[in-house]
């Protein structure tokens, strides 16, 4: 299911290019340069990322104990 709702988020080369905005905007410090809703785009598709980053490790977790 959260592999599912990140690419609903966007198809593969859009989840790239949020990834990669969402860097330059991290490294560069240039967050007031945005608009609001860019804003709460970069941080809607933060929480998905995380959240597949935790399925991954608990995946990881269960595979290991096996």
């Amino acid at each position: 299911k959260v592999i599912h709702n990140l690419f609903d988020y966007g198809h593969l080369p859009q989840v790239r290019e949020i990834l990669w905005e969402m860097m330059k905007t991290t490294i560069t410090g240039n967050w007031h340069q945005q608009k609001p809703a860019e804003r709460a785009s970069l941080l809607s598709f933060y929480e998905k990322l995380e959240k597949l980053i935790e399925a991954a490790h608990i995946i990881h977790q269960q595979r290991s104990k096996s």
